[in-house]
């Protein structure tokens, strides 16, 4: 590939297909640390529209609380029938 490009358009296509995975993978793979494995068909049960519509809308709620500076913005749970000390914590790490 080197051989047909120049470099920097080696690295343009390698960065822009890196922002494509990411966005893939954002959109796509639901978040399984900390969960248990019967806790895990909780979370697949999800259909992958409902799951990319949560993280659009979560998208949306995270510009409106950064950007626009919106403190009643409301993030909602998309696992809200999991208990509550199974679901993902994302703070510091766990010791």
């Amino acid at each position: 590939m080197n051989q047909n490009l120049h470099p920097s358009r080696t690295l343009g296509t390698f960065a822009g297909l890196n922002i494509c995975a990411m966005i893939l993978v954002f959109f796509f793979c639901p978040e399984t640390k900390l969960w248990t494995l019967e806790e895990l068909d909780g979370v697949f049960d999800k259909t992958a529209m409902e799951f990319m519509r949560h993280r659009a809308r979560y998208l949306k709620n995270l510009f409106r609380f950064y950007v626009l500076r919106d403190t009643k913005v409301e993030f909602e749970d998309l696992y809200e029938e999991l208990p509550e000390p199974a679901r993902p914590y994302y703070g510091a790490a766990a010791t």
